[in-house]
């Protein structure tokens, strides 16, 4: 969710609370998530990741709102009110990092009961079908379901251009890679989402799946976009490493239709010299 300030600095064996109440603006030791059975769908020892794995942390306690409100309102004196309707969930960090706001959450190996399309997520939809978007990049699309409520969306809030809008299936997770070919049919394109998937899945499998999800869009001729960390250096650096400059070649070479920049251009430090970059390459 958002912060109080442009960035919390994590500290390896503290203490960092999660509550499912997102607009509640995250500072030191609390910071929110947007899914709102998260605690009762974690227990204690399990690892939940943040920023595509960046961050790790350990459950160690849970606490509920059904029945202990007046305990969470005591254990945070000054904002307590605030986010005692919520669930808590109490972790310990692994490791030091610095968190900015609005980062991912993944936790491998549970189900966790996400709504394909949140109310939020509908009211963004409508937003960009308003403002003359072409194509819609859709999250965790884990069933060829998921794909068809956003057409209904789309359908129900600007029925004369419903067919002009493109949606492509972001493959992330697990049920995404069991459930790819009725997702590849009902989809206009494919992303190929490697911070997630690799956070979901082992992370050396990755490859393997990159080079399936492109051959098949092939053999489907529906384009296929390969993203996340093509040139994740370059945030900080104004190079690339060898290894990016490899990847991104592999990628064009096995088939992509694009490669897709996404912290290098959005917050990096040189984003026009990444752009450069991806074009030379």
């Amino acid at each position: 969710g958002l912060l109080e300030k442009q960035q919390i600095d994590l500290k390896k064996g503290s203490i960092l609370f999660l509550t499912t109440f997102y607009d509640f603006k995250g500072r030191d030791n609390i910071v929110s998530v947007s899914h709102e059975r998260l605690a009762k769908e974690v227990k204690k020892g399990d690892k939940i990741y943040l920023d595509d794995g960046n961050i790790c942390l350990i459950v160690k306690n849970l606490y509920f709102s059904s029945n202990q409100k007046e305990l969470i309102e005591k254990m945070f004196t000054n904002f307590g009110q605030e986010i005692s309707n919520f669930d808590l969930i109490e972790t310990e960090i692994v490791n030091s990092y610095s968190l900015k706001p609005r980062k991912g959450v993944n936790v491998p190996g549970k189900y966790l009961s996400l709504e394909t399309l949140s109310q939020k997520d509908i009211d963004d939809i409508k937003f960009g079908l308003d403002k003359g978007i072409d194509f819609i990049a859709a999250s965790f699309i884990q069933t060829a379901d998921d794909i068809k409520k956003i057409r209904n969306v789309i359908a129900n809030h600007c029925p004369s251009n419903d067919s002009e809008i493109l949606i492509f299936s972001k493959i992330e997770c697990q049920l995404g890679i069991k459930n790819f070919k009725e997702i590849l049919e009902e989809s206009d394109g494919i992303m190929v989402a490697r911070g997630d998937l690799g956070i979901e899945i082992p992370f050396e499998k990755v490859p393997i799946y990159q080079k399936q999800i492109i051959s098949e869009c092939k053999k489907a001729n529906k384009p296929v976009i390969v993203a996340t960390q093509m040139l994740e250096s370059m945030q900080i650096n104004p190079k690339p490493t060898r290894a990016e400059v490899s990847d991104i070649f592999n990628a064009v070479l096995d088939g992509t239709d694009a490669v897709m920049l996404s912290g290098e251009s959005a917050n990096g430090k040189y984003p026009v010299e990444s752009v450069q970059t991806q074009i030379k390459i």
